[in-house]
């Protein structure tokens, strides 16, 4: 049996990573476990060979402080010349001029059912399809975080969002919109009816 993936998409803040909450234990309970990934997640393994200074003293980048400190706006570590944000997407985006694909090689694992959390680029999308035969790309849109501008890890779908606030063209590259613009718990009531979507799609395949 082909495992199953689950991509979630959209733009920062917007409750991907609350939504892959919700979602995972339910997914747990009908097949087997769910690995939560991104294709950030080795990006930012790469950024814990860097060092900052914090009182005079040199301090190993550890993942819990990018974390912390990765949505800090105006925040320039001591040494750097940047934000975290920025120094995250620049090393994404200088390995991407390398090997268009390098994130997603080393993210995709067909092997494992998986939940992707930061599914922002058309070529992951596409990658996705390609490795995972049952797959369901995911567009999560919070109509009061979105921007028209912004980080170049943000704007190659971002098109998309002002079409589907209302609904998912005929040609989409989604399969399913998640319309964020309540309280947490209309969010779980719309990720409940997602879910019911995904067993209708994926229940035969268990």
């Amino acid at each position: 049996m082909s495992n199953f993936c689950l991509a979630l998409s959209g733009q920062k803040q917007n409750g991907k990573d609350t939504v892959a909450g919700i979602i995972k234990p339910l997914l747990d309970k009908e097949f087997n476990q769910f690995e939560l990934t991104s294709f950030a997640g080795n990006v930012k393994r790469f950024l814990c060979n860097f060092f900052y200074e914090e009182n005079g003293i040199k301090k190993k980048v550890t993942k819990e402080w990018i974390e912390e400190k990765k949505c800090v706006e105006n925040f320039i570590p001591n040494g750097w010349n940047m934000s975290v944000r920025d120094a995250l997407i620049n090393i994404g985006d200088r390995f991407r001029e390398i090997n268009e694909d390098v994130w997603i090689d080393l993210a995709l694992n067909p092997i494992k059912n998986r939940i992707i959390t930061d599914t922002r680029y058309y070529n992951e999308i596409i990658n996705v399809r390609k490795t995972y035969k049952n797959s369901c790309i995911v567009r999560i849109i919070n109509p009061s975080k979105r921007i028209i501008e912004g980080n170049r890890s943000e704007i190659d779908l971002i098109k998309y969002d002002n079409y589907m606030i209302n609904g998912i063209p005929k040609d989409s590259i989604y399969d399913y919109v998640i319309i964020n613009d309540g309280t947490l718990n209309d969010l779980e009531s719309k990720v409940k009816e997602f879910f019911n979507y995904l067993m209708n799609r994926w229940k035969y395949l268990i």
